[in-house]
């Protein structure tokens, strides 16, 4: 029963973390709607730094769990996270304008009067003045359409990459670890080096294409679009199929 409150803890740390991540698009996306991109990406790395707790939180309960040399009952809590965590990820899609309006508040008082957290606290999901703007700009199209026209496949592709770096190498370094006990200490040094990979890839080519579209207003809804979807498919399809075929070879 104690293990199982740790399978519990797991599931909600990763399902968080899987909801900020897809919040931590959304300021960006706002700051160039309303032509403020250093603020957004200020309150964007605050996203992320909360998210980072989460993240950081979970691989050691994960730990825990390995420790009850159950592999049913490690697969089964990797599988529930990635299960759960689809519901507060479609919360972020379902009310992505909200949010957006949310940031776009934000962004405009904290310009206006320069206190960051009276402004977290002032600013509401209310269509702003400009929301006519917002409008033409990010919500004039199907928002969730996988048409080709409705998403950019290079941003896609790149961040579900991306994702399943962050998002996987968690789960996929504690199953080795569990798989080959005599050298887990090594093997559960190499997390930074898989989430390097992903690093490397977001700092030298996602980031700064996004940077780009963000600045010159280009796309926004194809990007949006992208940025979501690819949160969906790391969730919802290729983290658990890593963990699917790494089980699979490590095991079977």
């Amino acid at each position: 029963m104690t293990v199982w409150i740790f399978v519990i803890l797991v599931i909600s740390v990763f399902s968080c973390s899987v909801f900020l991540d897809a919040v931590s698009v959304l300021p960006r996306v706002a700051g160039s709607i309303v032509g403020l991109n250093a603020i957004a990406y200020s309150v964007q790395v605050i996203v992320n730094t909360i998210k980072r707790v989460f993240i950081v939180t979970y691989p050691p309960l994960v730990g825990v769990i390995a420790l009850a040399d159950d592999l049913e009952l490690l697969l089964t809590a990797i599988f529930l996270s990635y299960a759960v965590s689809i519901v507060p990820l479609f919360a972020c899609i379902l009310f992505r304008e909200k949010i957006v309006y949310y940031f776009c508040d934000l962004l405009s008082l904290y310009h206006s009067d320069g206190r960051l957290f009276a402004s977290i606290l002032k600013a509401r999901p209310r269509p702003a003045p400009d929301a006519q703007t917002i409008d033409n700009k990010l919500f004039q199209k199907r928002t969730l359409s996988l048409a080709r026209r409705d998403i950019a496949p290079r941003v896609f592709f790149v961040a579900a990459w991306i994702f399943v770096f962050y998002g996987s190498s968690m789960f996929l370094i504690n199953l080795i670890a569990f798989r080959f006990q005599d050298a887990s200490t090594v093997v559960l040094q190499l997390t930074g080096f898989i989430n390097a990979c992903g690093t490397v890839v977001l700092a030298f080519y996602l980031d700064p294409m996004l940077s780009r579209k963000y600045e010159i207003g280009e796309n926004l809804h194809e990007t949006l679009n992208s940025l979501l979807l690819a949160h969906v498919a790391n969730v919802a399809l290729l983290g658990p199929l890593i963990i699917a075929v790494a089980t699979a070879i490590l095991y079977l």
